[in-house]
């Protein structure tokens, strides 16, 4: 475990000098949050592939081959490392929309009589169960597939990432179509979404951190995934 936290630790370093530039993006999509409308708070979830995409280039490879560390355990720290970006920035959003919420800063900026602030003036009455709930779900639903890319490319190369992307949704978008044709068929139950549409701030709370929880082990299992067939290659 320690040697994992001093990978985790190590992909951080290597991709510090982007940082500037997260924070800058950060910052962007903060004030469009704070003075504009919450929901623009959610589009933070593209920023944390700063912090990400440069780890894909695999410049760091030459230095991993002369530390004394497990390859399994590179693979391990590398997918938990992409899941801590995540959390990061998703606390960051959710606070942001908090903030937004609470302040309503717009009143200073745009005139309220504006066709902008007509659209999203909902947006500034959504409790804070809500808010969190939905950076939660937002944020685990980008994640996932992050993860699932991640590990896709360190398996089966970063030259066939756009093979697998392209499979992984044709395939994606053929079990959404047939589950709703098995529906509308009286096959399988319809998906329901109707709940408290007060979002409850405990139980929004416990959900969120059951979305986070989930994106956490799976980046675990495909952690260990990775590791095992990267394994196997090297015997």
């Amino acid at each position: 475990m320690k040697e994992i936290l001093h990978l985790i630790r190590f992909d951080y370093l290597t991709v510090c000098g982007s940082v500037p530039v997260y924070l800058v993006c950060m910052a962007g999509a903060a004030a469009a949050g704070l003075f504009l409308t919450p929901i623009f708070a959610v589009y933070a979830v593209f920023i944390m592939f700063v912090l990400t995409v440069p780890l894909q280039k695999k410049t760091e490879q030459k230095v991993y081959g002369v530390l004394p560390v497990s390859r399994k355990n590179i693979a391990r720290a590398r997918l938990l490392y992409f899941w801590a970006v995540m959390f990061v920035t998703e606390l960051i959003t959710v606070a942001v929309g908090l903030l937004s919420v609470r302040l309503k800063l717009s009143r200073f900026v745009l005139p309220q009589d504006s066709q902008f602030v007509q659209m999203n003036a909902e947006s500034f009455d959504m409790p804070a169960g809500e808010i969190i709930l939905i950076g939660a779900v937002v944020f685990a639903a980008v994640g996932a597939f992050m993860l699932y890319m991640e590990m896709m490319g360190e398996i089966f190369g970063r030259e066939n990432e756009m093979k697998i992307l392209v499979i992984s949704l044709g395939v994606l978008i053929a079990l959404v179509f047939g589950f709703f044709a098995l529906s509308a068929n009286d096959i399988l139950p319809m998906l329901s979404f109707e709940g408290d549409s007060t979002y409850p701030l405990v139980p929004s709370l416990i959900k969120s951190v059951i979305w986070n929880l989930a994106v956490f082990v799976l980046a675990c299992i495909f952690g260990e995934i990775t590791a095992r067939v990267q394994s196997r290659r090297e015997l």
